[in-house]
């Protein structure tokens, strides 16, 4: 401890973050020598014995973490695995390594095991059945059916439905559907999940009619069926599996509720996200561990699926009250909820909501409408809305001809510079009128993707209701789309995480749009 200097350790901090090293000699700290190692490439490490197996996974886990491109590092990293032959447990001590690194993180192991197989002459011990094992358990060489969904009319697995760009589950209305088959399989059987989890590759669903990726009405009344129920091993046990917190019907409803998380987020991982976000510039440790997936799951519609996302807050309010663990507060949102949920509890629920779904469907349409419900500041005696119509001057019609999507560096600096005045002006003529803003409306294609941020800055600032028409954007197969976005804050001025924002599409092009544009009009939301 006497050679211990904070100064040292700050100034070694900086170079690992930066990923600045001169490679020649040591740093002070084994760890993160690995660490530069491993993210420079290195084939040869000569590992201290003072380094565990845990400590290794942690900086590889890190080493990918801080790399943009991590080709470097998965080169490096296999050459470290291989060296991991232990007296003659060599293939076992490879496994438990890549078994630790693909409970953190699925993705890095399976591309580990993918670079591994492309190599097989210098990595033939990835043919193993331990491996091979561990590629099934995260799903690794399942692929998304490739039927047209109108034509899957036989039992399929639920991860290759999950894991399609028109997943038939990723909206409320499905969902749910398959939330009630898969309780009432487990509800005769619970043991049978009993230090298990659901086996997304091997259980099976089917739907006689055929799916669509927008449910239809006749869609309600029709049988969805789990015709093979599997379970699997864990790759690590759920923690809330060793204690008494939580009763056996309790675990059930928390392991289906894991599926249909995966379903939403259209994700071979139930604790994953289906939206990436861009990672903000500087260091905030590891930024997930299983732990803290399983701990402090954040669901809600937009973290599942994005702005676009084909649920309401409901459904998803209540799968983070299944999934929380006990001591932990979820918030109501507004609705009204049993004391204690089990699964018939839960299934009644279920009922009830696709019965208020059905009744509200847009027939015509063929439309379904996804009730949210808000809670504005308002007071209660309230009996009308102070609207606020906000007209700016960009972008004219001219800005789209060569630039469909408004994404030019020099004109995006215009448009949000613009943007960000409106708004500004927005604010100083609600204070001058001495006015409570309600809602505030922005006109078609007047806000740029990019620019929400100053969206949310405004809703803050007014606490009002905001629906304001984005400029064309690419949808998941790259074809420009219409689409307008909601913004409701929260009752008490809380950060952007608790803000509600959903995209609002647009079906009926107008002449210009029609050769360009194509429509996009999964659900109408409904604020309550």
């Amino acid at each position: 401890m006497s050679n211990w200097s904070f100064l040292a350790e700050q100034a070694r901090f900086l170079l690992l973050v930066r990923m600045d090293t001169t490679l020649e000699r040591p740093v002070g700290d084994i760890k993160q020598d690995l660490i530069f190692k491993l993210a420079k490439g290195f084939r040869n490490i000569t590992l201290p014995k003072k380094l565990e197996r845990n400590d290794i996974s942690l900086c590889l886990l890190l080493a990918n973490q801080l790399l943009e491109n991590n080709q470097p590092l998965l080169r490096a990293a296999l050459e470290l695995i291989a060296k991991q032959d232990i007296a003659s447990n060599a293939h076992h001590e490879k496994l438990k390594l890549l078994t630790q690194i693909a409970t953190q993180n699925p993705e890095l192991a399976g591309q580990l095991i993918q670079q591994a197989r492309l190599l097989k002459t210098e990595y033939n011990w990835v043919f193993t059945d331990e491996i091979e094992g561990l590629a099934d358990k995260i799903y690794l060489d399942i692929a998304p059916s490739r039927k047209p969904l109108e034509k899957i009319t036989t039992k399929q697995s639920l991860v290759q439905l999950f894991i399609r760009p028109d997943n038939p589950f990723a909206n409320e209305i499905m969902a749910i559907k398959l939330m009630q088959v898969l309780l009432a399989e487990v509800k005769t059987e619970p043991e049978k999940l009993e230090n298990k989890h659901i086996d997304l590759a091997k259980t099976c669903v089917e739907f006689k009619k055929g799916y669509s990726e927008i449910p239809k009405y006749q869609h309600f009344d029709e049988l969805l069926e789990v015709t093979k129920l599997e379970t699997q091993q864990a790759l690590s046990r759920d923690f809330l599996e060793a204690t008494d917190t939580l009763s056996v019907e309790q675990l059930v409803l928390r392991k289906v509720a894991f599926v249909i998380r995966a379903g939403l987020a259209s994700s071979k991982d139930t604790t994953g996200f289906g939206v990436n976000i861009p990672p903000k510039a500087g260091y905030r440790g590891l930024k997930s561990t299983l732990a803290k997936r399983q701990i402090g799951l954040y669901t809600t519609p937009e973290s599942l699926a994005g702005e676009g996302a084909q649920t309401s807050g409901w459904l998803t309010t209540l799968l983070t009250k299944l999934l929380r663990w006990p001591g932990i507060r979820a918030n109501e949102q507004g609705y009204r909820w049993p004391e204690t949920l089990g699964v018939s509890d839960v299934q009644k629920l279920l009922k009830e909501r696709l019965e208020l779904l059905k009744t509200n469907y847009c027939q015509l349409s063929q439309m379904p409408t996804l009730p949210e419900l808000v809670s504005p500041h308002w007071e209660e005696s309230k009996t009308d809305l102070n609207v606020v119509m906000v007209q700016s001057k960009l972008p004219k019609q001219a800005d789209f001809s060569g630039d469909l999507y408004l994404s030019s560096p020099q004109y995006r600096s215009q448009h949000r510079q613009h943007f960000a005045d409106v708004a500004q002006l927005t604010v100083q003529h609600i204070k001058a009128e001495n006015l409570q803003a309600d809602l505030i409306v922005w006109p078609e294609l007047a806000v740029h993707q990019d620019d929400i941020d100053l969206l949310k800055q405004l809703a803050q600032k007014t606490h009002a209701i905001i629906f304001a028409g984005l400029s064309f954007i690419p949808n998941t197969k790259g074809k420009a789309i219409n689409t307008a976005i909601w913004l409701v804050p929260p009752k008490h001025n809380g950060n952007n995480s608790n803000l509600i924002m959903r995209f609002q599409g647009k079906h009926h092009m107008t002449a210009l749009e029609k050769d360009q544009v194509q429509p996009w009009r999964p659900y109408q939301l409904i604020l309550e």
